[in-house]
């Protein structure tokens, strides 16, 4: 289903069973899979590609060859930068910012108002509370917990099964 004054780029790619909600845009070469939902206002970036079944909300910006693996849900007002990379079956709260290549693991829960830096990575089961700040090219280690209003500084690296409060 396409909405109302939807932008769909040249050789897009749409699935099947895609929604496209009012005001959205597909950018150019950009890859939707089977039952993706894109919000009002959202916007996915040239060359970008979602797997099946993700979910973006309103007024969520996907950058150029950002890349969202299978089942992903993505809330209100996020912004994932170029090149960045979400796993499968991670969910990204409300007004979070991925920047520029970073690359989050399957299975990470990303908090409200988090600020996830240029080349960070979070390994696979990794949990930020809101208002966390990633460093940039900080090493997360699978299933960590960061705590609400953390700082992981640039750079840093964070043990497998550690908390961070």
């Amino acid at each position: 289903m396409i909405g109302f004054e939807v932008s769909v780029g040249a050789h897009a790619r749409i699935g099947a069973r895609c929604v496209l909600h009012a005001g959205s845009s597909v950018g150019d070469f950009a890859t939707l899979g089977r039952g993706v939902i894109v919000g009002e206002k959202s916007e996915v970036g040239p060359g970008a590609t979602i797997g099946q079944f993700c979910r973006l909300r309103e007024f969520v910006t996907l950058g150029v060859r950002a890349e969202l693996g299978h089942h992903v849900a993505v809330d209100e007002g996020v912004r994932i930068d170029d090149e960045a990379t979400i796993g499968s079956r991670s969910g990204i709260r409300k007004a979070a910012l991925i920047e520029r290549q970073a690359r989050v693991g399957d299975r990470v829960i990303i908090g409200n108002r988090v600020r996830v830096g240029s080349g960070a990575e979070l390994e696979r089961g990794v949990k930020v509370g809101g208002g966390a700040v990633i460093g940039m090219n900080a090493r997360i280690g699978q299933k960590t917990m960061i705590g609400v209003n953390a700082r992981v500084g640039s750079g840093d690296s964070v043990a497998p099964r550690e908390q961070v409060c």
